[in-house]
């Protein structure tokens, strides 16, 4: 077991966030990461973590002298409403935990178009507005993660309108700023928000399908 050299503790009131990845507006949720640089002792050390209100992964951390260490906040409470955590998991944190990274979900905006001579087409228009201010004195990268409706009929089209998109074989495990999707419909669009800025990023998706035929959906997790 290896010798540990040094100990200390780490506020993380003082670790600014560099990511914030807010999912689906059905979900409610973020999930807060911060990243930071530790200047210790050579050969391991340990880190105790202090003074943050939430939860966490884990509450120390071990590097091997001076490096970098990524810490995700993450909370969640019960039904009775009290706090409480699962060592080894990850849980999703609830909009709005840090008042420096504001986010409001705009009501979603559907409405009906027809094209078509010969077939009438029915389009199907689906607007989704997030609004964004970064209040922390840091840029910080923030990915809105969407799942568009996937069709199991041929004659049905889901198309992507905004923003354009890559498409990937699987979600990046380290975003970038852009947009990509995956063959499973699910769109990573992140932005870039200075310190002080505000943002508003609409993701518009059209379901397409002859007017003769109905459409359901069906949510399957």
């Amino acid at each position: 077991m290896a010798t540990i050299v040094q100990s200390q503790k780490l506020n993380l009131h003082d670790v600014v966030i560099v990511q914030a990845l807010v999912y689906s507006s059905e979900s409610n949720c973020a999930e807060l990461r911060r990243t930071f640089q530790l200047d210790l002792a050579a050969g391991y050390n340990e880190v105790k973590i202090q003074n943050l209100p939430f939860d966490l992964v884990q509450d120390s951390i071990r590097v091997s002298g001076a490096g970098e260490a990524v810490i995700h906040d993450v909370s969640v409470k019960n039904q009775e409403g009290a706090d409480f955590v699962i060592p080894e998991r990850k849980f999703e944190v609830s909009l709005g935990v840090d008042p420096n990274i504001r986010v409001e979900y705009k009501p979603v905006r559907n409405y009906q178009e027809q094209s078509g001579t010969v077939e009438k087409i029915n389009s199907q228009v689906t607007e989704k507005t997030t609004s964004v201010t970064n209040l922390r004195p840091n840029t910080v990268l923030l990915t809105i993660r969407e799942q568009l409706p996937r069709s199991t009929d041929s004659r049905i089209k889901v198309r992507l309108e905004s923003p354009e998109a890559k498409e990937v074989a699987e979600s990046s495990p380290e975003p970038a700023v852009g947009a990509e999707i995956t063959p499973e419909k699910i769109l990573d669009y992140t932005v870039e928000l200075a310190p002080g800025q505000s943002g508003s990023f609409t993701v518009r998706y059209v379901t397409e399908h002859p007017q003769a035929e109905q459409i359901s959906y069906e949510e399957k997790f």
